[in-house]
């Protein structure tokens, strides 16, 4: 999974501190993703330095997703988040390969090799 950028980040960190206080960050962490901020931040970091230790933590150990998925959720009429959240997805979980497009080709066999008969 692509993690994200520092731009991104920056992104994400200025939507998160407008739409979620402490009480609900806590609440997102707790439903939404695999590690309590207490586990992340210090009990004495401000909001901004906790949500920005949250997202880091989220980005480097392959669970922003969830956190942005929890965010959308539990923020679905915010419309600053909404939009960075589907372009934040877009980018970190890139669309499974479409079913209705046939499997590439196999490609050419190396030189000296036979193409084998089917085992039955």
């Amino acid at each position: 999974m692509p993690r994200l950028t520092n731009p991104q980040i920056a992104q994400l960190l200025d939507a998160m501190l407008d739409a979620f206080d402490s009480a609900a960050l806590d609440e997102l962490l707790q439903f939404h993703c695999p590690r309590p901020r207490d586990q992340i931040a210090a009990p004495d970091d401000n909001l901004r330095t906790a949500t920005r230790k949250v997202i880091n933590t989220a980005n480097r150990e392959g669970w922003i997703a969830d956190l942005l998925r929890g965010a959308a959720e539990m923020r679905p009429r915010l419309a600053a988040l909404q939009p960075l959240v589907a372009e934040l997805l877009a980018y970190v979980e890139p669309p499974p390969p479409d079913p209705a497009q046939p499997p590439p080709a196999p490609g050419p066999l190396p030189p000296g090799s036979r193409p084998g008969l089917p085992r039955n």
